[in-house]
């Protein structure tokens, strides 16, 4: 039993009608893995009011929990479990969040639906459902590996967790709760961590929407799709006015055929492979090969895209890449010598000028071929 004594502390109380300090050998002997000379993160789940409290004991011989104002006041009595709480429990506790694009920023959703759960012992699931969809995407999950135990700051816990991209690297999330109001969400800028006020996906890119120190608006951007790298060709010109007849009236396979001459002359040119070998673009399977069968290629040229009004074009963009990095990943389990795959799109704008997108997507985890690092280029 606690009693809510001055300043919102809580004191264990008797059946005597008096109250103490918590002392750090009783909580030793009542709760299982605590040491009294240990800090520990501890949870007070309150029993009438069905809610719990993170506290901390810093190792001292007494412990007088804070419990905040809204929840309990001063001459308050209450039945109170405490434990320690492990990471999978601070997960599970957490209470969804909802999350809105208030400033309104570009390629994200307007709203966000944020629930937790634990997978494997060791890995949090954010699974998110934002409205409207992006590029097609409405329900999403962002998985992070927490990378220490739980930790509590000013009667608030939280826990890290670092978010994988696809370039090997990661950003650090940090979710804050103080076990019964909704969660927030920080992720790390230097030395500091940053709040987060949005999160939204397109498929490939996860943005994460904070605000600095000066309360500034900012947006990470985590490559969640395998690709290890990218880069847009701004201007591509056919040479021969063969070619821009066909652009402008071919049937669907001179089309096709005419952007898998473009993936080569790209291929060529700007990755700086020597022994492209084109595919019949009729034919199911990959459109252009090299390094003897260990480069893969999918090629793809849109025509209608010059009667697409422009704010919808990168929608439309996206959505094609998510499907050539779907067919990509097809013809990895289909091509086992194949080590990279390329996805190179193009596409037309209303002056009948194009467009041309690489997406470079390693196959096998640490095998990049020497042309998949040549990608750092505009």
């Amino acid at each position: 039993m606690l009693k809510v004594g001055s300043q919102n502390r809580a004191f264990e109380y008797s059946k005597a009608r008096t109250s103490r300090y918590i002392l750090g050998a009783d909580l030793e002997d009542r709760i299982p893995g605590f040491t009294q000379r240990v800090s520990t993160v501890l949870m007070i789940h309150l029993v009438e009011r069905n809610c719990d409290v993170y506290s901390y004991h810093r190792g001292g011989h007494t412990w007088a929990p804070t419990i905040p104002p809204a929840i309990a006041h001063n001459g308050d009595v209450f039945a109170a479990i405490v434990l320690i709480p492990r990471e999978e429990d601070f997960v599970r506790n957490l209470t969804p969040l909802n999350l809105a694009n208030e400033l309104g920023i570009r390629w994200m959703a307007d709203t966000v639906y944020l629930s937790t759960s634990v997978k494997n012992g060791k890995t949090i699931q954010l699974q998110l459902e934002q409205n409207p969809s992006v590029s097609g995407i409405s329900n999403f999950v962002v998985e992070g590996h927490w990378m220490r135990g739980l930790r509590f700051d000013k009667g608030i816990a939280y826990l890290d967790f670092q978010i994988k991209d696809s370039f090997g690297g990661s950003r650090t999330i940090r979710i804050y709760h103080d076990g019964h109001n909704p969660p927030k969400l920080g992720i790390r800028t230097g030395r500091e961590f940053c709040p987060v006020f949005f999160i939204s996906s397109d498929g490939i890119r996860l943005r994460v929407a904070y605000r600095d120190c000066r309360f500034n608006p900012h947006v990470a951007t985590i490559y969640t799709a395998d690709v290890s790298a990218e880069f847009r060709i701004a201007e591509v010109k056919l040479v021969r006015p063969i070619e821009n007849v066909i652009l402008k009236v071919g049937a669907t396979y001179d089309v096709g055929r005419l952007g898998a001459e473009i993936a080569l002359a790209v291929a060529r040119q700007k990755i700086g492979l020597d022994d492209v070998v084109m595919v019949e673009p009729s034919q199911p399977g990959i459109d252009l090969s090299a390094a003897k069968g260990k480069i893969a290629i999918q090629a793809r040229l849109l025509v209608h895209t010059r009667n697409v009004p422009p704010v919808q074009i990168d929608g439309l963009v996206q959505a094609q890449l998510r499907d050539m990095l779907r067919l990509l990943r097809r013809d990895s389990k289909r091509i086992h010598s194949a080590q990279v795959g390329y996805a190179i799109l193009s596409y037309t704008n209303i002056d009948w000028t194009m467009n041309t997108i690489v997406l470079a997507v390693p196959f096998r985890q640490g095998k990049f071929t020497q042309e998949s690092s040549r990608l750092g280029m505009p």
